[in-house]
């Protein structure tokens, strides 16, 4: 959408970059200021996710993960 796009956060190589063609383990969707308050831990994850404003698809351990890398 306007202001966002695909990321992919490769966690083996210690890489992020912008690509529409990946196939990623976990996909995280969300609106661009949703995204902006995860980074700034202002997002309730939990509450978010009951409310249908993020997205889940494959493996949610891999969100554990990644929360727990953007938290520190």
């Amino acid at each position: 959408g306007d202001g966002g796009g695909c990321w992919v956060v490769d966690m083996a190589q210690q890489q992020l970059r912008a690509t529409p063609e990946a196939k990623p383990d976990f996909r995280l969707q969300r609106s661009v200021g949703d995204f902006r308050e995860m980074m700034l831990g202002q997002l309730n994850i939990d509450n978010a996710i009951a409310e249908g404003r993020v997205a889940l698809e494959g493996d949610p351990v891999i969100l554990g993960t990644f929360g727990r890398l953007i938290a520190d």
